[in-house]
């Protein structure tokens, strides 16, 4: 892990924390609890509140995951709830769409973490933050992956399906394209669908 170049500033309440064990849930995490780490043998999902966006950590066999990371001014927000849960290194970031309340706080992300795989959805649209998020993904030296429906991922030990946007032609709107996920741990299955609307929503329930 990177040092951190400022003091983390307090850290926004936690919407919810389950490990998806068939145990019972992880209690949520307040300020000033310490570094909590998973437990072993589990896959652990994070919602960190962010506000409007999202901002999703991903935790299962070691391996840290981190789907999108809410708008610019919550990226110390999100820097302080990893390394609450332990968080050293990220082997993969998921920029769900690039719109700014999903991409903005991966700046800080990136200066305080390695990241060793940026998965994008390959939607041309570009803004401003997310140029500035490319631009700090080349510093970084991560590897960048385009993510279309079919695509499968080992995340240490769970299965992440893409489930949108399609391999081939992207919709139209920037949030139909949006990278969507099934995670499958054991029996649990967890849907990380971005901001899709109706044509994603159809092409993740169909396939086409």
């Amino acid at each position: 892990m990177k040092p951190p170049r400022r003091p983390p500033p307090i850290l926004l309440l936690l919407l919810a924390v389950a490990a998806l064990t068939g145990c019972e849930p992880l209690s949520a995490l307040s300020p000033g609890a310490g570094t909590q780490l998973p437990p072993a043998g589990a896959l652990v999902v994070s919602f960190i509140d962010v506000g409007q966006g999202d901002a999703v950590l991903v935790q299962s066999g070691g391996k840290n995951y981190l789907v999108d990371a809410g708008k610019p001014q919550e990226g110390p927000n999100v820097v302080d709830f990893l390394r609450s849960r332990g968080v050293e290194t990220l082997d993969g970031i998921v920029v769900s769409n690039p719109d700014a309340d999903h991409i903005g706080g991966f700046l800080d992300v990136l200066d305080a973490y390695e990241v060793s795989t940026v998965y994008v959805s390959g939607d041309p649209k570009g803004t401003a933050t997310y140029n500035s998020f490319l631009r700090g993904v080349r510093d970084e030296g991560s590897a960048v992956k385009e993510s279309r429906g079919g695509d499968v991922y080992d995340w240490g030990g769970a299965r992440a399906d893409v489930i949108s946007p399609p391999p081939d032609a992207l919709f139209s709107e920037t949030n139909d394209n949006s990278v969507g996920i099934l995670l499958t741990f054991g029996t649990a299955r967890v849907l990380l669908a971005g901001d899709a609307e109706k044509k994603g929503e159809e092409y993740m329930s169909s396939g086409s």
